[in-house]
């Protein structure tokens, strides 16, 4: 089950809600555990039972531990960094099957383990918390990457009411809006612009496409973490910020602080600081970076694709990190090519992410830079114009989207009554094309 599918919309959720509105403060998290099962049971019988096998041997270790200075704490800290990274990992490399959302609930049980080593937990939690927080249906799928610390008085004490049930309602929305108006429309423009095999791209509808991927993977994403954020504020847990206009960036290192900004935090809250950051000189630094990268490509999967994405987006950063650069980008002009070139880079990196197929992605690299064969290539201008009459809408309303203008008017105009009028239309509009099966299942639930 997924956020925009009608089930979850008019059963799902309503459902939920009115149990757990109409349940006392100190047993919500039980309707809210109840939830999550029942969600992930929805979801595949086997993912259920891999999810529950996973937490419970987790939950075990986790009994012991006692926290930093103590005995036994740090071979119980890397037997549960291990055991998790290897579930992830193995899985990856075996191609196996799992549940939705299995690599966000492995991030989410390595940073309690080591929150509770660090004793910024600093108890174990009990088995209602612990599986609330952890499989948590409202992060599940897709994040965003949420802490113990961060949800643990809202799912035992949540402060639940009415006028934050109508902004998470508005906040629902606008996520459903995103994802199913945006996403998924220009979805089929990214199908149009691949269907005569990327090795037939012209360089400016291979741009072009370039721009979908970008728009298709952010409005995804983004949509499901505003349902998620939604959701939260309903519910009284707090759900963090995922997205934060990224694409006004003055670098590639810039616009990863605001893009999936829970999974971030997390390689460097877990990963790069440990590594000892860039506090022990440039190549270490380097090291560190690329480690991270490497990671995170394989966090998202294990087709080379994902690799080369990470490879060239680390290597990328690393560049940025150079004095000479931080020098030369203080410059007005120098800073405008390089927020520029960066942007060019995430363009060029979300069409090596979107494209898991080696040879099409390898083709579709190519074709950026017109280096397909001539002969080979069938898009024509009138295509390109073609492209951009039927998508006109889409297209315009994406790249407005990447602006800060939508945050500003939200932050100022979004709880008024004359937004609410706006919205309601928008949510039915958005409802009719799920119902007319227009929607599809969310990019990241694959991870």
């Amino acid at each position: 089950m997924y956020f925009s599918q009608a089930e979850f919309i008019y059963l799902f959720l309503p459902a939920f809600l009115i149990v757990y509105l109409f349940t006392g403060t100190a047993y919500r998290k039980y309707v809210l555990a109840a939830a999550s099962l029942v969600f992930l049971t929805l979801g595949s019988l086997t993912g259920l039972f891999q999810a529950l096998s996973l937490l419970a041997v987790n939950y075990v270790l986790l009994i012991f531990q006692r926290g930093k200075k103590r005995k036994g704490s740090v071979p119980l800290l890397c037997a549960a960094v291990i055991l998790n990274a290897a579930f992830l990992f193995a899985s990856r490399i075996a191609g196996i099957t799992t549940f939705a959302g299995m690599a966000f609930m492995v991030c989410r049980l390595i940073s309690l383990h080591a929150d509770r080593y660090k004793k910024i937990v600093r108890k174990c939690p009990a088995p209602i918390e612990y599986l609330c927080f952890s499989a948590m249906f409202i992060t599940v799928n897709a994040g965003p990457l949420v802490r113990y610390n961060e949800v643990e008085k809202g799912i035992s004490h949540p402060r639940v009411s009415w006028r934050n049930i109508d902004r998470g309602l508005r906040l629902f929305t606008a996520g459903l809006a995103l994802k199913v108006l945006l996403a998924d429309k220009i979805s089929f423009l990214w199908t149009e612009i691949l269907s005569p095999g990327a090795s037939a791209l012209s360089v400016p509808i291979a741009w072009l496409g370039a721009f979908v991927a970008c728009s298709q993977v952010y409005y995804d994403f983004w949509g499901y973490s505003l349902m998620a954020l939604g959701i939260g504020v309903m519910t009284g847990i707090s759900v963090p910020e995922n997205f934060h206009d990224p694409f006004v960036s003055a670098s590639v290192s810039e616009f990863y602080r605001r893009w999936h900004m829970t999974l971030g935090r997390w390689f460097k809250d877990y990963v790069y600081f440990p590594l000892g950051g860039s506090r022990k000189g440039m190549v270490r630094t380097v090291m560190n970076v690329m480690a991270v990268w490497c990671l995170t490509a394989l966090w998202h999967g294990n087709s080379p694709n994902y690799l080369i994405w990470g490879l060239m987006l680390g290597t990328f950063i690393c560049f940025e990190k150079l004095p000479f650069i931080k020098k030369i980008s203080k410059n007005k002009i120098a800073g405008v090519i390089l927020r520029a070139l960066g942007l060019l880079v995430i363009a060029v990196s979300m069409s090596v992410f979107k494209n898991e197929d080696t040879d099409t992605m390898l083709s579709y690299l190519l074709g950026l830079f017109g280096m397909n064969p001539s002969e080979g290539i069938r898009t024509t201008g009138q295509q390109l114009l073609r492209y951009i009459k039927d998508y006109s809408y889409v297209l315009v309303s994406c790249l407005l989207f990447m602006t800060p203008l939508p945050r500003k008017l939200w932050d100022r105009y979004s709880g008024s009554v004359l937004f609410a009028v706006i919205l309601l239309p928008i949510f039915w509009f958005s409802f009719h094309q799920i119902v007319l099966g227009n929607a599809g299942d969310f990019l990241y639930m694959r991870y």
